[in-house]
């Protein structure tokens, strides 16, 4: 990844190979500025892995995943994110749109709110310096959320087989 261009995923000139249907096993991002973006125009990407220090936004288009996906921040407001895989995200996460579906999600965010909309895991873990907030469903086996300001899960379609959670601060 290089980034060079518009920081768009299927732009080939970001990349060294661009990584598209199932071309390439794992994809590795260093550092630099913005975000990668993963839009419709890429069509449908199938890797084992994706590891980026930059943080990824999806706004359409399908990516999915065998093993995991690691990321210093996570914006989704289109498109699909899914497979046998992991999610693992140490910043922002913001999920307007779209739709995760994975064997587990791991979200960290040291301050401010998380917010997601459609979420689908054997496990997911919300731990947010901010409140837990959500637009739409979220099923799971397992749901733990340690936040400083609250978590709210009022969404019908919900489907939570066990529920632990901590408020370390104000909210409910």
């Amino acid at each position: 990844w290089t980034g060079a261009v518009d920081n768009r995923w299927g732009n080939a000139g970001n990349w060294d190979a661009l990584p598209d249907a199932s071309n390439v096993l794992a994809v590795a991002i260093g550092g630099g500025t913005g975000k990668v973006v993963y839009d419709a125009a890429v069509g449908t990407t199938t890797l084992q892995s994706v590891s980026s220090a930059l943080p990824l936004m999806l706004t359409g288009g399908a990516l999915s995943v065998a093993n995991s996906v690691t990321s210093s921040g996570f914006e989704q407001t289109g498109g699909s994110l899914a497979g046998a895989g992991s999610l693992r995200v140490d910043g922002g996460f913001s999920q307007i749109g779209g739709t995760l579906a994975l064997g587990s999600i791991d979200v960290t965010r040291a301050s401010g709110n998380v917010v997601f909309s459609d979420l689908s895991a054997s496990t997911i873990s919300i731990d947010a310096g901010g409140a837990i907030q959500q637009t739409g469903p979220v099923r799971t086996t397992e749901l733990k959320t340690s936040s400083t300001a609250g978590t709210v899960l009022s969404i019908t379609g919900n489907r939570i087989g066990s529920f632990q959670a901590s408020n370390n601060g104000t909210g409910d």
